[in-house]
């Protein structure tokens, strides 16, 4: 909306300077000012005000822990920890939020919620604070066929944070 504002000014501006050159053919000793170029200014600079104000805003945002808590950020993690602590004693190893990579290409592919090693099985949670179930099975799915190769085998199960729920994926 500001570069809008910005160009019908700048298209004002051109007819006043026409104005202003006609005044300067019948009369040269009286120069007028362009009242719609110190408003073109001003509309600049507002809009200049409002944008610095919104980038303030975005970098007083709370950091915790290294990362941006924003909505349901936060709580997503706080359902992870919480499926964590349930099942932290039944591995030999659980992993937290683990990006994977592309071999090729080293471009992300996709983070893995929880993951709990035993005995070389590997068990894959996808965490959701709603009912996220098709789009965490699609996710589970795309994993496992990343990383069936380094598993003997993979086992996929959804949380919903929200139900308190676990369901194990076929």
């Amino acid at each position: 909306m500001g570069r809008k504002n910005y160009r019908r000014n700048k298209k004002t501006s051109k007819k006043s300077n026409k104005n202003k050159y006609s005044e300067k053919k019948y009369s040269e000793n009286n120069y007028s000012t362009n009242t719609n170029s110190n408003n073109l200014v001003n509309i600049v600079d507002s809009n200049k005000d409002k944008y610095d104000s919104e980038r303030k805003l975005n970098n007083n945002i709370k950091k915790e822990n290294n990362t941006y808590v924003k909505g349901s950020f936060k709580q997503h993690q706080t359902y992870v920890s919480e499926l964590e602590s349930e099942i932290k004693d039944r591995y030999q190893l659980v992993l937290k939020e683990i990006e994977y990579r592309d071999p090729i290409s080293d471009k992300l592919i996709g983070e893995l919620d929880l993951v709990g090693i035993i005995n070389g099985v590997w068990h894959i949670y996808e965490v959701k604070c709603n009912d996220g179930y098709e789009k965490a099975v699609n996710q589970l799915y795309r994993a496992k066929k990343y990383l069936s190769e380094c598993a003997d085998e993979i086992l996929l199960f959804y949380y919903s944070g929200s139900k308190k729920e676990l369901k194990e994926v076929a």
